[in-house]
């Protein structure tokens, strides 16, 4: 099992703090990065979300590019319903986290919600 640390704050915070490189836990040395990933959640040290919200979308829009091959196999409802369904599972997946965040990431996670019907015809 793979861990990390990373330091977590406002920018102005993170700037008044010194540099650390790694964190000594139980005599075990942990390297800090910029993002650590937790139960499926890309958190970065500024708490923006920009990572996850990008893994989000990416991997809705490579289950809507997988869902092509089978589109001749199904009704345009059907593949319609699968669609959204797909996209909507990784979009409610952790949405709790996601109060608050830049109007940006919110048009980001709804450009990819719009997408999802339209995108297996």
């Amino acid at each position: 099992m793979k861990s990390e640390a990373t330091l977590l704050g406002s920018p102005r915070c993170l700037q008044s703090f010194p540099v650390i490189h790694d964190v000594s836990i139980a005599s075990s040395v942990l390297p800090t990065t910029d993002k650590v990933t937790t139960l499926g959640v890309i958190l970065d040290s500024k708490l923006t979300l920009d990572a996850h919200i990008f893994a989000v979308c990416k991997n809705a829009h490579f289950q809507l590019r997988a869902l092509r091959h089978i589109k001749s196999s199904l009704t345009v409802d059907m593949a319609t319903s699968i669609a959204v369904a797909l996209v909507q599972l990784r979009l409610d997946y952790a949405n709790s986290l996601l109060y608050r965040v830049s109007t940006r990431n919110i048009y980001k996670l709804q450009r990819c919600q719009t997408f999802a019907p339209t995108a297996i015809q």
